[in-house]
This record gives structure tokens, C-alpha cells and sequence, in this order.
């Protein structure tokens, strides 16, 4: 689930709703925990991916009505004192809109790149290696018995 929902308050209210329809209609026959929180767990995800759907859909729209509003606005006012107030309104509400467009896109490139193991110690140590050794060229010699054709370190 993205962290960011959480600051979203039709998000929190819908979360608020279906945990209490959920609450209200608990199956009596099921007794195990686990099975409980691992329902109550496939909800949210299911509530969760909805609703990122829906808000992403909204998102994208807003920001193109804004940046046509925003075109507009230069167009008519940009001959007129009048054009600062009205463009800083509009320039802040897309500016909200693209700060929480890279807000996800770093939370999926977190995401992606643990899913791929980059976190893991060897990982790291394999890579640095990697580069370490594609940068090092060791110096030149023509026989063992030549002097070096570059600087020597080995």
C-alpha cells in the first residue's frame, strides 16, 4: 500500500468505512487470527489498488486541466498586471500534483530495485567490485622483462 494514501483524507474515510462494514460482518465461524488478519489484509490491498487507480485516472486529469488553465491564463492576462496572483494559484495546485507524481515514482523505484535483491550486502559488493575493476587498467608491458609503457602499480 503507498504511505502517501494515509495523507489523503477521502482515502483514510474510505479505509475507516470498509474496516467498520468489516468489523460488522466478521464470519463467527472463523476463530484463527491469522486467517482473520490475512482477509483483513486482502481488503485493504483490494481497497488500496482501487482507489490508487481512481486517484491516478483524477490526477492525470486535473493536471492537464490545470496546465491548460494555466495556458490560457498567459494567453489572455499576458499583457496585464493581473496575470501573478491568478498564475500562482494554478502554478502551485500543478506543482501539489507533479510533487505527488514523484513522490510515487520514487516509492516504485524503491520498490523495484529491493525486488531485485540491490539491497543485499553481496550485491554491493559485487557491483563496487565490478566497477572498480572496469575502471582500473593495469599499465602495459611488452615482455615481463620491459619497463612499464604507462604508470606502474603492480
Amino acid at each position: 500500500m503507498n504511505p502517501n494514501f494515509l495523507q489523503n483524507k477521502r482515502f483514510v474515510d474510505a479505509l475507516s468505512r470498509m474496516l467498520e462494514e468489516y468489523a460488522s460482518s466478521l464470519p463467527l465461524d472463523i476463530t484463527e487470527p491469522h486467517l482473520l488478519w490475512e482477509r483483513l489484509k486482502h481488503k485493504i490491498k483490494q481497497l488500496a489498488r482501487s482507489f490508487g487507480r481512481r486517484h491516478a485516472s483524477w490526477r492525470t486529469q486535473q493536471l492537464r486541466r490545470l496546465q491548460s488553465k494555466r495556458n490560457r491564463i498567459l494567453r489572455i492576462f499576458k499583457q496585464n498586471g493581473a496575470l501573478n496572483p491568478l498564475l500562482e494559484v494554478v502554478e502551485r495546485q500543478i506543482g501539489s500534483l507533479q510533487s505527488e507524481i514523484v513522490r510515487n515514482n520514487i516509492l516504485r523505484a524503491g520498490k523495484h530495485w529491493r525486488e531485485h535483491g540491490e539491497t543485499s550486502a553481496g550485491y554491493l559488493k559485487r557491483t563496487i567490485a565490478t566497477r572498480a575493476t572496469s575502471r582500473y587498467i593495469p599499465s602495459l608491458k611488452d615482455t615481463p622483462e620491459s619497463e612499464c609503457t604507462s604508470d606502474c602499480l603492480g
